[in-house]
């Protein structure tokens, strides 16, 4: 219908999704003692490694050398820090993080953002849909107004990343779910004098991609390979239709849709 009209707004990372700031401090305490770890580590077994070959010969020395790479494994991506570094022995994230538009540094350009595509909204009876990614997990946000979930508030944040990346660790999504838990759990406004824009992550994954457990982080983050589908719906033709395709546990079967329909504004 030529009135009931979407308007789709791709960024790099999501205007809304769960504030970064004790993630973001988390990462890079993590990520420097392990590095500083790392180092000291591999010098003192280096140093211990020679004497030992000086006195017992080469052998002794090889074996000096296995045996560190034995201990590094089993504290690595495969052993005691697997909660903490993605599939690649990285610490997750902390890089990404730091350019969030939920970064507290950045809350006055995320007001004005939000702000210029309400106006447009309004006035051009456009619903907004934001998508983005980069953040390697699937999600779904909004803001809305709880009085009228019809106007032009209504904007759904679709939150899909590259099939090709490596989903966060467990523990960084846990934290990014108490996070959005304790920030968005009471209403934001983000025009002055308007107090009926409030926000949210919307507890999209209630099951994992078995259909059954309960997925590891809740039900607001699933960090899982995934891609976004849209198609037009509605008996009108006004909606769309989001689905969030996630990667099944067996990768030969068929990806697993978690959907989500955006009416057209005042459609409800």
């Amino acid at each position: 219908s030529p009135d009931k009209r979407h308007l789709l707004v791709v960024t790099g990372v999501p205007l809304i999704y769960p504030r970064m700031g004790d993630v973001e401090w988390g990462l890079t305490a993590v990520g420097d003692v392990k590095k500083v770890t790392n180092k000291v580590f591999n010098t003192s077994t280096n140093l211990l490694s020679k004497g030992v070959g000086k006195v017992f010969g080469a052998k002794a020395e090889s074996t000096v050398l296995n045996a560190r790479e034995a201990v590094k494994l089993k504290m690595g991506k495969s052993g005691l820090m697997s909660a903490v570094l993605n599939d690649f022995g990285e610490v997750s994230l902390d890089d990404d993080l730091i350019d969030h538009w939920t970064n507290k540094y950045h809350d006055k350009e995320r007001a004005s953002a939000i702000a210029q595509f309400q106006k447009i909204s309004e006035i051009q009876q456009l619903r907004v849909t934001f998508i983005a990614g980069d953040v390697h997990c699937a999600a779904l946000g909004r803001l809305f107004n709880p009085l009228d979930e019809a106007d032009h508030r209504l904007m759904y944040q679709v939150v899909s990343s590259a099939i090709v990346n490596a989903s966060p660790p467990i523990v960084v999504l846990k934290k990014l779910h108490s996070s959005c838990a304790k920030g968005n759990a009471k209403p934001k406004a983000f025009i002055d004098g308007d107090i009926n824009t409030h926000e949210e992550m919307v507890e999209l994954f209630k099951t994992d991609v078995d259909g059954e457990s309960k997925p590891a982080a809740g039900h607001k983050l699933l960090g899982r390979r995934n891609y976004c589908n849209i198609e037009a719906g509605g008996d009108a033709g006004d909606e769309l239709e989001f689905s969030i395709m996630v990667q099944n546990e067996d990768w030969k079967s068929d990806s697993v849709p978690y959907s989500v329909k955006v009416p057209s504004v005042g459609s409800f």
